[in-house]
């Protein structure tokens, strides 16, 4: 500190810096990093509770016999009960993670496809954790560039 000077409120001029510049810093450092810590903390238990409710999702998917076409009919199965859904036109399969992905909120999903789309039905997991059945449409037949959306309750909660 040989070439600061000092301030009469005791900060120095120069080279150097204040103490109360160093603790403004270190104050600001260490919100960052408990900031970063409750987002990672909170993203991560959010993820582990997602994949502990996805474990109670299962889907059984049965042909219907159809004058009009192939049908199936979609039963949702919740920790161990059968939720009818209803019958869907075309064929329907689970969306696994690796032909279709979920999309943001859905914990479990079924896509029933006919000749250039068809419908989607997930169950979706809101902020608040309330959990909806919802039905969506799906424009197109390629999992890359289908569109999937327009999403409205089945049921209010499960």
């Amino acid at each position: 500190m040989a070439n600061d000077s000092f301030n009469s409120d005791g900060s120095t001029s120069g080279l150097g810096r204040s103490w109360s510049s160093y603790r403004t810093g270190i104050i600001a450092l260490i919100l960052l990093v408990l900031a970063g810590g409750a987002w990672y903390l909170s993203h991560n238990l959010r993820n582990a509770q997602s994949s502990v409710l996805q474990e109670q999702f299962s889907w059984t998917l049965t042909a219907a016999t159809s004058t009009t076409g192939t049908q199936t009919a979609v039963v949702l199965r919740i920790a161990d009960v059968d939720v009818p859904v209803g019958t869907y036109r075309g064929t329907c399969t689970v969306v696994d993670g690796v032909t279709w992905k979920l999309i943001e909120g859905e914990l479990a999903a079924v896509i029933c496809q006919k000749e250039t789309g068809g419908t989607e039905i997930g169950v979706f997991s809101d902020s608040s954790g309330t959990l909806t059945l919802q039905e969506g449409n799906v424009v197109g037949t390629d999992p890359a560039t289908a569109e999937r959306g327009d999403f409205a309750p089945i049921v209010q909660r499960i």
